[in-house]
């Protein structure tokens, strides 16, 4: 099921009790579309969602200090924002080869992702979060992600709300929210909870 940006601020705005129909002044849209962008981003970094996870090659590249290293951004690829270190470097495709198993001993720093000396494969795969998506009040025709739809609802809410304890409440909605799509995902991708962030 696809869902717009325009469908998760309408949402909102029926949380908020607005008419989704009626002209908002501002700065009330540009408001409620950066508390949807800060409820996904909360949501987006929560864990290591298997949907949300890719996997590139890349060419690591020599730097002065005499390591090799997979840089967090590389031209013309998708910005890397965080990894599993357990499961974020492979010599073969792990789609491709199911026993593909990931390289031990990686580690990150501010440059990127440290490919172990053991290795001395030219490309590698790296398997990583991207960056969470971002919203302005005129993208309402972007792709949101549904899965994530009811929480940053609800956390955006939370952040809006005027009264203290509806504030409260739903704040501790949005994180039982996040609580339950964290035990759905793990568990239907039978993937272990570790990968929890």
């Amino acid at each position: 099921m696809s869902v717009t940006f325009g469908d998760v601020f309408a949402d909102l705005q029926k949380r908020l009790g607005k008419d989704p129909t009626a002209t908002m002044s501002e700065p009330l849209p540009a408001q409620y579309a950066l508390a949807l962008s800060d409820g996904v981003r909360v949501g987006w970094q929560a864990a290591f969602w298997p949907r949300v996870m890719q996997i590139e090659e890349r060419t690591p590249e020599l730097t002065e200090a005499g390591y090799r290293v997979i840089a967090w951004q590389q031209a013309g690829l998708t910005e890397i924002e965080a990894v599993e270190l357990e499961r974020c470097l492979y010599e073969r495709d792990p789609r491709a080869h199911t026993g593909a198993a990931p390289l031990r001993h990686v580690f990150t720093t501010p440059e990127g992702i440290i490919v172990p000396d053991y290795t001395t494969a030219e490309r590698l795969y790296a398997r990583f979060r991207p960056p969470a998506p971002e919203y302005t009040e005129e993208d309402t025709d972007e792709e949101f992600p549904a899965f994530l739809r009811r929480y940053a609802v609800l956390q955006a809410a939370s952040e809006l709300l005027d009264d203290d304890q509806a504030r409260y409440r739903t704040k501790a909605a949005a994180e039982s929210e996040l609580e339950r799509l964290i035990g759905v995902e793990f568990d239907l991708a039978g993937e272990d909870r570790g990968a929890i962030k």
